[in-house]
């Protein structure tokens, strides 16, 4: 299981990563992302869920999309 969590995510505690990652029977590989928000966008500016518009017109933070290839070539995905 990957687990990805945003240091500045409103909706979805960051703390909750670890706490879920412990539930896990199986392989787990969990990360929380320095300044990533819930939309998967980092952001310099302090939490609010009045920046989503903003983030939007941003593309999805390259880091998460570096951990999901390498967690999926790890699995033998394609």
């Amino acid at each position: 299981m990957l687990l990805v969590g945003g240091e500045k995510d409103l909706q979805c505690d960051p703390a909750d990563v670890a706490r879920i990652a412990s539930l896990v029977t199986g392989p787990v590989e969990s990360h929380v992302v320095p300044s990533l928000t819930h939309l998967l966008r980092r952001d310099s500016e302090a939490p609010s869920i009045l920046g989503a518009a903003r983030l939007l017109t941003q593309p999805v933070e390259p880091a998460v999309v570096s951990l999901v290839v390498k967690c999926a070539q790890a699995r033998g995905a394609s």
